[in-house]
């Protein structure tokens, strides 16, 4: 038997194509090409750039320290990837805002959206529009992926990632998860401010070994526990990207489950970003 391949897609939203379309630069003579043409569709300048790109120009875009490639006399930056669980990581001071469990106890979405996550949003932009200004600033992750936010449901007191995320309740989560990637991503249907990770997709509250852990989960407690606030933010919130987390649920790892990444995510949620691990 063949096994099921998992879909993980790079959409006409995803920031590795916004970026790539913000900044290419022309180093020859002659007419645009497509990709740089903003009067042609999104998903032809997209089908256009990726054509001229050879596999290895590929991985070399994904890689998170910002290498650039330069093909058919275009050089193309790949994006970085940054935190900002409760302010912009960065090597100079940003504005650092309460644990998120303790934004959570606020009960206020509108709040955690307008006030903490859109002010995150603002000032990772103008970091980002700095570094294009001058791409040899000081600092790294200086991109438009942020990992955040973590919406890992608190069950484990022991977990020593209980202030990052927004407590045992997944309703609430769920409300947080919505208001926080809403704030981030921006409501601009057609332009990203960030892009917003959900992380750790799914079942992960455990640190110690959490490479070896298999979570024995029902169908049930999945459906009404652990994964109704990822399904929120990313129905509802619009979420572009997840990280699949370390561990297995029911005997497979996250980061090959079908169940988990295409039928559930991609087949029934209609999720139109990109995951990474």
């Amino acid at each position: 038997m063949k096994p099921k391949k998992i879909r993980i897609h790079f959409p006409a939203r995803s920031v590795f194509i916004a970026s790539a379309l913000l900044f290419c630069q022309s180093l020859s003579a002659g007419e645009a090409p497509a990709f740089r043409d903003s009067s042609k569709p999104v998903e032809v300048r997209i089908t256009d750039l990726i054509s001229r790109l050879t596999i290895e120009q590929k991985a070399a875009l994904l890689n998170h320290k910002g290498t650039t490639v330069t093909v058919d006399g275009y050089a193309i930056r790949a994006d970085q990837w940054n935190q900002c669980l409760n302010g912009v990581q960065w090597n100079r001071p940003t504005t650092l805002f309460p644990a998120c469990v303790a934004l959570s106890a606020t009960w206020n979405p509108d709040f955690v959206k307008n006030d903490v996550a859109r002010v995150l949003s603002d000032e990772a932009r103008a970091i980002y529009n700095g570094w294009h200004l001058d791409p040899k600033a000081p600092g790294e992750h200086k991109g438009l992926i942020y990992r955040a936010p973590v919406i890992n449901i608190e069950r484990n007191p022991y977990w020593g990632r209980n202030h990052e995320a927004w407590g045992e309740d997944p309703f609430l989560t769920g409300r947080m998860a919505v208001a926080y990637v809403k704030g981030l991503q921006g409501e601009d249907i057609n332009h990203l401010k960030l892009a917003a990770t959900l992380k750790h997709y799914a079942v992960n509250n455990v640190e110690v070994d959490r490479m070896k852990l298999d979570a024995k989960v029902s169908q049930r407690m999945l459906r009404e526990y652990w994964l109704p606030h990822f399904r929120d933010a990313v129905v509802e919130g619009k979420a572009q990207s997840l990280m699949a987390s370390y561990n297995a649920i029911n005997g497979t790892p996250n980061n090959i489950n079908h169940w988990l990444l295409t039928d559930l995510l991609k087949d029934e949620w209609k999720h139109d970003g990109f995951c990474c691990f």
